[in-house]
């Protein structure tokens, strides 16, 4: 194999090469942003159950009680 052709080769390997890897940093952005979003959804229902139990006085005693039928 002549040298040209081996550099025509290598260029056309590394042309797929950064596709590739234009391709995965695509889908590593795209579920760091999902990532975000449910990290922010997480913190919020976190904050939502806090809130609901401080207005009800705490964790209410009856909630952690079986059903009189058990």
């Amino acid at each position: 194999m002549k040298t040209e052709e081996r550099v025509t080769e290598l260029e056309i390997r590394l042309t797929h090469l950064e596709s590739g890897l234009d391709e995965i940093t695509r889908v590593l952005l795209e579920r760091d942003r999902a990532f975000e979003v449910l990290r922010r959804e997480h913190t919020q229902l976190r904050k939502r159950l806090r809130d609901m139990e401080r207005s009800s006085g705490g964790a209410d005693a009856m909630a952690h009680e079986p059903p009189p039928h058990y």
